[in-house]
């Protein structure tokens, strides 16, 4: 790794830190922010995982990915951050993230399509549970779903822009279902590897 690799990972790492203190202590303070709390950590740990992914080389990435579940996996157990553990349902998400952001960079076969799968994982699994938050709803939702799906569409066409124009609305439907259909957080798993196998499958078909 080269100095300015190593200077861009401290600062994607320290900033990671940084916000997610700050996100804990806006939860402790405001229990009105509570809710939302959790869907930002996401967001932000997935477009930083996607960063990382970039600029570091493989086995650096791969060795990041695990120290983080360790680190999960210890705070999990101790409930160190109350923002990421504190949920009114079962779910190991939190637990399952990490995981299914390895396994997806393990079996991509392009940055692209991991690109495409953690920015799903990153902003519409978030945004479907802001908006079953916003509707009261306190389990999965077909409000969600939608928000789920229409997101997933425009991040699709943002990173493949005209190709398979037709064919994308059917994997954002597909990958909203198995969103659906996902209990205790298992989602955040199969969420990324559905995208890849499908963009896999598109892109050598067509």
């Amino acid at each position: 790794m080269d100095l300015q690799t190593f200077f861009i990972t401290a600062v994607l790492l320290i900033l990671q830190a940084f916000f997610l203190i700050l996100i804990e202590i806006f939860s402790r303070k405001s229990i009105a922010f509570q809710p939302f709390a959790r869907p930002i950590i996401h967001a932000l740990s997935g477009i930083i995982a996607l960063l990382l992914a970039v600029v570091l080389p493989f086995a650096y990435f791969i060795l990041l990915c695990a120290l983080y579940i360790l680190v999960i996996t210890f705070s999990y157990r101790f409930k160190i951050f109350k923002a990421i553990h504190m949920t009114n349902r079962q779910t190991y998400g939190e637990l399952f993230f990490p995981v299914g952001i390895l396994l997806t960079y393990l079996v991509s076969s392009t940055l692209t399509h991991f690109a495409a799968a953690i920015l799903i994982l990153s902003l519409s699994d978030p945004l479907a549970s802001i908006a079953g938050k916003i509707r009261k709803n306190t389990h999965k939702s077909i409000t969600g779903s939608f928000v789920f799906a229409l997101s997933a569409y425009f991040i699709l066409i943002l990173i493949f822009k005209s190709q398979y124009i037709f064919i994308l609305p059917i994997v954002a439907l597909l990958v909203s279902g198995v969103e659906y259909i996902s209990q205790k957080g298992i989602d955040d798993i199969l969420i990324p590897l559905s995208v890849c196998v499908l963009l896999f499958f598109i892109t050598s078909t067509y």
